[in-house]
């Protein structure tokens, strides 16, 4: 087990969803930090750098495309190699193709969160910048 925890970052508007995946994550030892608004996604992704980030695709009808292309433009910000994982009720296979290149995976509403967990294991890596 390593000394520090792995940060993953949750941004989805769903409150019951996020403290399920906290409680679920924290038990595999994990540090979770999420919320539910873009604006406060912004804020947090400027200021402490995560592992592994899991975004909804729509937030209270708006896509995340945007705050997507921002932390991959950011080159010097912290989460500008972060793998992010997209989580999402239904995937629109235009949306699809517009970040694909942009994700490292996507994970469909309702699911296991062993299914999730394997994702987050599959691209969730410890820093090695230490």
């Amino acid at each position: 087990m390593p000394s520090v925890k792995q940060a993953i970052f949750i941004l989805d508007d769903d409150m019951t969803l996020r403290k399920l995946l906290t409680l679920q994550l924290e038990e595999e030892e994990f540090l979770v930090v999420h919320c539910g608004t873009i604006a406060e996604a912004v804020r947090l992704l400027a200021n402490q750098k995560f592992n592994c980030i899991l975004l909804d695709v729509n937030i209270r009808g708006t896509t995340t495309e945007k705050l997507l292309h921002a932390i991959r433009e950011n080159r010097s910000g912290y989460n500008f190699e972060t793998p992010v994982i997209m989580l999402s009720g239904a995937l629109e296979q235009e949306f699809v193709k517009r970040v694909a290149r942009l994700i490292q995976g996507a994970v469909v509403k309702p699911f296991l969160f062993d299914t999730l967990l394997e994702r987050v294991l599959e691209h969730c890596k410890p820093d090695t910048d230490s």
